[in-house]
């Protein structure tokens, strides 16, 4: 019987490892989704402040909107 109850708390022991583990895992995953999607939506603003500059560019508009560094953005 002593031998069961070691092996159980053991097991009890190793699962709760596994999920400490699992939740850091997930964790990490979560948090290079999180920075992918924004470094993707930063380089989308870019994208479409540099195509308003040659547009106005081209037609020999002054062209005086800051870059996104510079401005506040919904998702902040």
């Amino acid at each position: 019987m002593f031998l069961t109850q070691r092996y159980l708390k053991r097991i009890d022991r190793e699962r709760e490892a596994a999920k400490a583990e699992g939740i850091a895992e997930g964790k990490a995953e979560g948090i290079a989704e999180g920075k992918a999607e924004g470094e993707a939506k930063e380089r989308e603003l870019w994208i479409a402040w540099n195509n308003r500059r040659l547009e106005a560019e081209a037609k020999g508009e002054k062209f005086n909107e800051p870059p996104p560094t510079e401005t506040q953005h919904p998702t902040e």
